[in-house]
């Protein structure tokens, strides 16, 4: 039972060893890494945190109850 229990401690570790931050920004002229929902939804993993910058242009709708993966989403 131990092994099991540092069996899954090992795997939850690691898969927040390979999250990454993707930026979503529509801004001009500096925009972010991806400027619209599903650009930045198509190069996630979960696990990855999507950053969502303040924007007086509207990104749309983004309905989660179709999301599959674990995402975080932080926004302004």
């Amino acid at each position: 039972m131990r092994s099991l229990s540092l069996l899954l401690c090992f795997f939850v570790v690691s898969i927040a060893a390979h999250s990454r931050v993707l930026t979503l920004n529509n801004n001009n002229p500096s925009p972010g890494q991806y400027t619209t929902w599903s650009d930045v939804y198509g190069a996630t993993f979960t696990g990855d945190t999507i950053l969502v910058h303040e924007s007086p242009l509207s990104y749309g709708a983004l309905n989660i109850s179709y999301l599959n993966k674990s995402l975080v989403i932080i926004g302004a």
